[in-house]
């Protein structure tokens, strides 16, 4: 599936995607509708942690900007 590497930053984007995930499944939102939203948050994690695994530069350059906290020097604001 995974890699090792992979684990902490897909854990910080699931901390950053649950505040949309509980407000989705307290919605009143189809089930088809709410399935299509977790499909696509699916997707983008995957492209942010393969984006992180291409581009190692990235990975130190604080590339995730619209996810802090998944690049850990994102959290201190230390950009490039």
């Amino acid at each position: 599936m995974g890699e090792e590497e992979d684990l902490p930053p897909g854990r910080k984007l699931v901390e950053r995607f649950t505040p949309f995930l509980t407000h989705l499944a307290i919605s009143e939102l189809s089930k088809r509708t709410i399935q299509r939203h977790v499909d696509n948050l699916w997707i983008l994690g995957g492209e942010i942690i393969r984006d992180l695994n291409e581009d190692r530069l990235l990975s130190r350059k604080c590339g995730v900007i619209l996810v802090p906290g998944v690049v850990p020097s994102c959290d201190k604001g230390q950009f490039p």
